[in-house]
């Protein structure tokens, strides 16, 4: 597996591929899938592992429910710095 280092957490490309978009703002699952490349249930996986980590919060909006970095999380100003 290639991994690679974000704040100090090991990860996938996959996954990194995704906070790259969600840095810019938020997306639903559909959205990103085009956006990465990604078939929609390999998303839907990197979601929920960035969701257990704290980085990435879900929103409901309507039928639809939006991915973004989480405020919170510790390293939101640095993500959103480069």
């Amino acid at each position: 597996m290639d991994y690679k280092q974000f704040d100090g957490l090991k990860f996938r490309k996959s996954s990194l591929n995704v906070i790259e978009m969600l840095k810019k703002k938020p997306y639903n699952l559909d959205e990103l899938s085009k956006l990465t490349g990604l078939d929609r249930t390999s998303v839907h996986y990197q979601v929920k592992i960035l969701e257990k980590k704290g980085i990435v919060e879900a929103k409901g909006l309507g039928k639809r429910v939006y991915y973004g970095i989480k405020k919170k999380y510790r390293g939101y100003n640095e993500i959103h710095r480069n």
